[in-house]
Formats: C-alpha cells, sequence, structure tokens
C-alpha cells in the first residue's frame, strides 16, 4: 500500500500537512522504476489555484497549475519508513495554494520549450485604453496578487507590455482562463476580448481571441478554447509585446473577476510523464482560511511530499 502527505515549510517553519491521491499512472510509473524500466518517477512538485474537484486516481493535470519546480532532494528516512522530496519555490512568486502535484517530470521534451505558461495575472504594468469606464484591479488575486473586477454593467479596456513568444503553442493546446463570479446573472456569458501585439514597428500586427464568461452560477471556474480560436493576422510573427483586455459591459448585472490566463500544453507525450499525486488544501470548493495556503513575497517556501510502502 502507498501512503503519501504533503507539508509546505514557510522560511524553514512548517504550516500544515495535507493527504493525498496516489494516481493510476503514479503507480505504475513507480512499479516501473522499482523495475529499473524507468529512469524517473518524481520530477517535480506543482501548485495550483483551483479546487473543484476532490483528488481522483485517473487524474491527469492539476485544475489550475500556476508554478512547478524540480524536486531538489530525495531521501529515506530511516526511522519512519519514508520517501522524501521536496521542492523549493522562489521568494518572488506570490499566489493561493489549493491544490498540490508530484509529477514525473519537469518539462515536457516534447513541448520543445513551450510547456504551460501562466501568460499575464494582473500584477503587470496595467494601464487604461480611455474606452469604456476606469478598469479596476482588486488585491484578491488567487495567482499573484490582483484581479480584474468587472462591476456590473460595466465596460473595460486596459493594456500592459509582456514579452513572450508563443510560436511553440499548437492548435490543439488551449488557453485556461481563471475567473470568479460573484454576483451570477441566469443564462449569461460576460464577453471579453484578448489581443495580442508583436514586436514589429512602426505597426504590430496583432492576434485576438474573444472569450465568453459564463455567470450563471458562483465560484472560481476555468473557460478554456483551443488555441486554434485565436485569430492572427497574415504578418503576425508570435513575438508579443503587448497584451490589451476589453470587456463588454451593456445589460450584465452579473458580477466577476478574471485572475489569470495561461497557455496550457497538450502536446504528444506518453505515458511515463505523469501526475503521480495530487492534494488539496483543504475541502472540495471550499473558499477560506483553511482551504489554501497563501505564498507571500519575500517568503522562501518548501514543499516537502512524504511517502510510506507497506
Amino acid at each position: 500500500m502507498l501512503n503519501g502527505k504533503y507539508s509546505i515549510y514557510i522560511d524553514n517553519v512548517k504550516q500544515g500537512e495535507f493527504n493525498n491521491i496516489i494516481t493510476n499512472s503514479g503507480l505504475n510509473i513507480i512499479k516501473k522504476y522499482l523495475t529499473g524500466s524507468v529512469a524517473e518517477w518524481a520530477g517535480s512538485i506543482a501548485i495550483g489555484a483551483l479546487n473543484t474537484s476532490d483528488p481522483s486516481t485517473t487524474d491527469t493535470i492539476l485544475q489550475y497549475e500556476f508554478a512547478r519546480y524540480p524536486i531538489n532532494l530525495k531521501s529515506y528516512d530511516t526511522s519512519t519508513g519514508e520517501i522524501i522530496l521536496k521542492a523549493s519555490f522562489p521568494a518572488s512568486l506570490i499566489g493561493k495554494v489549493y491544490e498540490l502535484g508530484v509529477f514525473s517530470y519537469v518539462r515536457n521534451p516534447f513541448s520543445n520549450g513551450f510547456d504551460d505558461k501562466v501568460i499575464f495575472n494582473f500584477d503587470e504594468y496595467w494601464t487604461n485604453t480611455g474606452i469604456g469606464t476606469t478598469a479596476s484591479l482588486s488585491i484578491s488575486g488567487r495567482v499573484g496578487t490582483n484581479d480584474l473586477a468587472i462591476a456590473s454593467g460595466s465596460a473595460y479596456a486596459i493594456e500592459a507590455p509582456i514579452s513572450l513568444d508563443i510560436s511553440g503553442y499548437s492548435n490543439t493546446d488551449y488557453l485556461d482562463v481563471l475567473y470568479n463570479v460573484t454576483t451570477l446573472q441566469a443564462s449569461s456569458v460576460r464577453s471579453a476580448s484578448i489581443k495580442l501585439s508583436d514586436n514589429q514597428l512602426p505597426t504590430p500586427s496583432t492576434a485576438s481571441i474573444v472569450i465568453s464568461l459564463p455567470a450563471s452560477a458562483t465560484g472560481y471556474k476555468v473557460y478554456s478554447l483551443p488555441v486554434s480560436s485565436i485569430v492572427k493576422d497574415s504578418t503576425f510573427n508570435n513575438n508579443v509585446s503587448t497584451i490589451s483586455i476589453t470587456v463588454e459591459g451593456g445589460a450584465k448585472t452579473s458580477v466577476l473577476t478574471i485572475d489569470s490566463a495561461k497557455f496550457r500544453d497538450v502536446s504528444l507525450s506518453d505515458e511515463n510523464l505523469c501526475l503521480v499525486s495530487r492534494a488539496l488544501i483543504g475541502i472540495n470548493g471550499g473558499d477560506t482560511s483553511t482551504d489554501s495556503f497563501t505564498k507571500t513575497a519575500g517568503a522562501e517556501m518548501d514543499i516537502e511530499y512524504r511517502m510510506t510502502i507497506s
């Protein structure tokens, strides 16, 4: 029998323990490792910002992964009979951790460097463009500090400079948007246009995508669209230097926040690149102080995973 648990340490002080589920693919790769069929079974520890599903043996990804770092310590505790893994996260990282996972790999070699990547989280330098009302950034983000508040009936347009190469994301990859509905409107969506401008001067070429965020139920959700939904100018060079977001207003009474967006890589892989274990900090769908862990800037965070085999 395999059992495991995660512990979070801030500046070497333990903050809590969280029990896990070993996935089916995780169990298989551990068996392969023990028989010498693969060279590795645990390459990284990842954190995510969503908890609307219980950990399951069939899980293959975190619901909304936003950071992953390599395991830098592997040891065996003879006094407890535990295998110990540890990964360190940078002091600059900011976010709320709702889910944890061990992966068998750090980077997918089939992705050629274009793995999952958060492209904005509203901690960038955003400015209003003069279209619609003045946008409001609130400090309630799960990924980073800020999110974009979208009030009832209000329209906004904001932009920020970024440096992003998207040339390696294929039409089968996804753009995932994490958002939170705080006031619902039955059978309603809030639409936003995301425009990417490249670095060509004097006239950049653009790529754009429309996201339609359902607002008929409250709570945090992920809205996903395939990269094939991005409409690109014929001269767009995939080297993004500016991102802009325009949010529709009109007769919309729903209130929501957009937290962040990421590219999710689903490139060719194999069964040895897998999620080994997943855990929640708290309960399914919970959003109290006991359901997440807040990582603040300047704090050194280590996540430890201990597994027993009996």
